[in-house]
């Protein structure tokens, strides 16, 4: 899946049996990747080393529309992934991840690079499962963590945690 900005993060999966499903003219005309999970097997996409700094800000845009409510909460390692660190990962890994929460919101979930201060913020409204929405989560290193849905900035969190850094 090739990157269609300024920077060349492409995103792949080598396994056949894991790449999500390219559907046309869903949402507005546009294409759409379809993600499924069913028990240990997951689609999915590594982005590989983005070489964002653990001291870096940054900041995701996702347009997504859940269609199942599958969830846990900020600070453990259960719940339907958005974004995360490769399954390999060790659960005291760096973690800068994106998931459904049990509450049907969706969550921030962080960790820094010495595997300490999980938790994260998460949206004030429920998630559609109808309607696609865009969730924008950031994080102003040194300064806050934040998420906002479609537009709407829903949750802030102090940073002073220490650097994490983006696992692939």
């Amino acid at each position: 899946w090739n990157n269609q900005g300024s920077t060349t993060y492409n995103t792949s999966q080598p396994t056949a049996g894991r790449r999500p499903t390219y559907r046309t003219n869903i949402f507005n005309g546009n294409p759409v990747l379809r993600f499924t999970s069913a028990g240990a097997t997951h689609t999915s996409l590594d982005f590989g080393s983005m070489g964002i700094s653990g001291t870096s800000d940054l900041n995701f845009f996702i347009v997504l529309r859940p269609s199942v409510a599958n969830g846990g909460a900020v600070n453990d390692g259960s719940g339907g992934y958005i974004l995360d660190r490769t399954p390999a990962s060790a659960s005291s890994q760096p973690l800068v991840g994106l998931k459904l929460l049990s509450t049907n919101r969706i969550g921030y979930q962080k960790r820094t690079d010495a595997g300490t201060q999980l938790g994260g913020v998460s949206t004030t409204t429920a998630f559609s499962l109808t309607v696609p929405q865009i969730i924008d989560y950031y994080r102003d290193y040194g300064v806050r963590y934040g998420i906002y849905n479609n537009g709407t900035q829903e949750a802030i969190l102090a940073e002073a945690d220490g650097p994490t850094t983006l696992p692939n």
